[in-house]
């Protein structure tokens, strides 16, 4: 950034094209890079505060969380997209990044559904077994996805086969999740647990936002979601635990 030296990809697809044909929502690389920043800012200072919050805490919730933070660590790699250029090389490490940021965002939506299914006291010891699980899944899909390498987003990242598919398969996902938390909330008659469920939409709405943002109201609105589904998810994950 001091010597100039940033490359930003040149004419890329942007995810939401509706929005360049309102006022203010015009393509600005300098968004996507922050945008990609707070990801890499997020991930450390939130496992601070599971560890700092959850240390004493047997919350399976916490485990699977923590694969979604993975998840956010692997969206910093688009960060070498513009700082290499990497996009007008398409090399092996920019194929590589590829994957490794679909992989993230397969892993994302399986970690939260495996937090609603498989929260249960019972359930506990197989918490290590459904992680290496989750993560062997979403670096399978990652490899078997077909990559378009002459095709950069505003955002940064390539765009990949089946993009339709993976996007509904991701909202199934989602929905999924959130139909699990409010049937338990409902059946435990747990005020925790439906506040869970707010955060946990706020928070997928932010954390989409945020990957496909590419203008400063885009980023500003997703940061907002984010930060605030995250402290309203784990503020309510620790007062369900505290209680019990």
């Amino acid at each position: 950034m001091v010597n100039n030296a940033i490359i930003p990809p040149e004419s890329p697809v942007r995810y939401i094209s509706i929005l360049e044909n309102i006022k203010g929502f015009a393509y600005d690389y300098r968004a996507s890079f922050i945008a990609i920043g707070v990801f890499i800012i997020y991930v450390p200072i939130t496992a601070y505060i599971l560890w700092n919050g959850f240390e004493k805490t047997q919350s399976s919730e916490v485990v699977y969380f923590s694969l979604f933070l993975l998840s956010c660590f692997a969206e910093g790699s688009r960060l070498t997209l513009p700082l290499f250029g990497l996009w007008k090389s398409y090399s092996l490490f920019f194929v590589f990044i590829g994957r490794l940021v679909f992989a993230g965002r397969f892993l994302a939506p399986c970690s939260f559904l495996l937090s609603a299914l498989f929260s249960e006291t019972e359930q506990r010891q197989d918490v290590d077994r459904n992680c290496v699980l989750c993560i062997l899944l979403a670096i399978f899909v990652a490899i078997l996805v077909p990559l378009d390498t002459s095709v950069v987003t505003s955002s940064c990242t390539i765009w990949w086969g089946y993009r339709s598919l993976f996007v509904i398969m991701r909202i199934m996902f989602y929905i999924l999740t959130f139909i699990s938390i409010m049937l338990n909330a409902y059946k435990k008659d747990s005020v925790e647990l439906k506040g869970n469920a707010t955060g946990f939409i706020i928070l997928i709405l932010g954390y989409s936002l945020l990957q496909a943002s590419d203008n400063f109201i885009t980023m500003f609105i997703s940061i907002i979601f984010f930060i605030t589904g995250t402290v309203i998810y784990l503020r309510t994950l620790h007062s369900r635990y505290l209680w019990n």
